[in-house]
């Protein structure tokens, strides 16, 4: 932005400043999509949101401004900056997050008109993974806080490390389930 003219700049203030109902209708006439895939970790979203995202006119963009240890909860002004970006403004967009269908959610996804696919795995096999994954990936996660020192502790038995995954991970997986299929109806 620093080597733009006075003008340009104007034009680009004006442009982030569009009210997300044009911008929504722009999107319909341009008859473009957005994909919402809201998924179990370990599921298979990001292969599945990967191959969407290879097809022809599709790119893959994130809904939600951070990682890490941050529910992945859906967040306007980044949905909007993804739809005025120069990678997202001409595409169709799938973004892929392990969000519950709370009211902001369900809001957003219907005020940008997203088209939601939710994506679950036996609770079995995720808990396998999960560990799985604290093993070879990252223990960095917004379900349950976990560091390298805590895993340490829990692997002082076989048995803890499920008995964590089941008393304070799981609980999530459900609430994830019970809110996308009690509040489908709303999108």
């Amino acid at each position: 932005i620093m080597n733009l003219s006075l003008a340009a700049k104007r034009t680009l203030r004006r442009a982030l400043n569009v009210p997300v109902d044009v911008l929504v209708v722009g999107r319909k006439i341009l008859q473009k999509k957005q994909i919402l895939l809201v998924c179990f970790p370990k599921s298979g979203s990001t292969f599945i949101s990967a191959k969407i995202a290879r097809l022809p006119g599709w790119g893959k963009f994130s809904f939600v401004p951070a990682g890490g240890r941050r529910d992945q909860e859906l967040e306007q002004s980044t949905i909007v900056r993804v739809m005025l970006s120069f990678s997202g403004f001409g595409k169709n967009l799938v973004a892929q997050h392990h969000c519950r269908a709370s009211e902001h959610s369900l809001q957003l996804v219907n005020k940008f008109d997203m088209k939601v696919v939710v994506l679950v795995r036996s609770l079995m096999d995720v808990a396998l993974s999960l560990s799985d994954h604290w093993d070879r990936e990252s223990v960095v996660g917004p379900i349950a806080y976990l560091n390298e020192s805590l895993l340490a502790e829990l692997d002082a038995s076989p048995v803890t490390r499920l008995q964590f995954i089941v008393q304070h991970v799981l609980p999530w997986y459900v609430s994830f389930y019970l809110s996308w299929l009690l509040h489908g109806g709303e999108i």
